[in-house]
């Protein structure tokens, strides 16, 4: 009767004392009357604002993080769409009509060191993530998970809880020449049995924290990395999967966690709760 604590909640980034403005960039994206266009987000998908009734929207059935697009009608005036994910971007777009879309599957990729523009109510403070992280970091290893692609490999090698907050910590080693960059590291609780691959059988955690310069393994170098998730129940009939994908290669990997692995998830007392 294992259950693994996580929480799909925000991170929240501190800011400079000075307020500055920046400006969020428009993606242009194109709708029909006649086909559906999909769009697929790192994360899922809180709030969707349209600038116009003639832009129909909606989530797509069993799913979080995909939305469907269609123009109500032929020739519809130009219009704005605002969605706002859960790992705390916003993401805009300016909508135009066009009778034959130039894609009609359209995935957004997430942005690396990009602090996060929406804040959501019960998130956790960040100074108590950064805190589970260092902790983590030092705590003796409790697990032995590996994975191998190519010269490059990945151990998870410990699961903590700390307050409201999982750890989870990596030994990445990059035994080639070439320098490996990580283009996304993402966590995902997936079904056991799966007849055949689809969204809806997987469900994207939003990574909360991690420790400092995790986006680059250099050629020869080892190197630990922890990331953090807030804690919620995951049932017996998933798995947890982390997984890694190397930007503009082909060094991609993904370590899955059952039950009996995740059942060795240890505590971590803060000093906070010492006192």
């Amino acid at each position: 009767m294992c259950c693994l604590m996580i929480m799909l909640l925000s991170s929240s980034t501190g800011y400079g004392q000075s307020p500055a403005l920046y400006a969020i960039e428009p993606l242009p994206l194109q709708v029909s009357a006649e086909r559906t266009v999909s769009l697929s987000f790192a994360a899922a998908v809180k709030n969707v604002d349209r600038g116009s009734a003639e832009l129909l929207a909606q989530k797509a059935k069993g799913v979080e993080n995909v939305v469907l697009l269609r123009a109500a009608r032929s020739q519809m005036q130009p219009t704005s769409l605002i969605v706002i994910t859960a790992d705390g971007q916003i993401h805009t777009f300016e909508v135009e009509y066009q009778q034959r879309p130039s894609c009609i599957g359209l995935q957004v990729m997430p942005k690396q060191h990009q602090p996060a523009a929406a804040r959501f109510s019960n998130t956790i403070d960040q100074s108590q993530i950064q805190e589970s992280v260092s902790l983590a970091m030092d705590q003796q290893s409790n697990l032995n998970r590996k994975a191998q692609a190519g010269d490059f490999s990945v151990k998870v090698d410990g699961l903590y809880v700390s307050g409201p907050v999982i750890c989870i910590r990596l030994r990445m080693a990059n035994r080639s020449v070439i320098d490996l960059q990580i283009e996304t590291l993402r966590i995902f609780a997936s079904d056991k049995k799966q007849i055949k691959r689809s969204a809806s059988q997987q469900q994207e955690l939003a990574l909360i924290g991690s420790s400092e310069d995790s986006d680059q393994i250099k050629a020869s170098e080892q190197k630990t990395v922890v990331v953090a998730l807030a804690k919620t129940t995951l049932p017996k009939s998933k798995n947890l999967v982390i997984q890694i994908t190397e930007r503009g290669g082909a060094r991609h990997i993904s370590v899955p966690l059952k039950a009996r692995h995740l059942s060795k998830i240890a505590a971590i007392p803060t000093p906070s709760d010492l006192k």
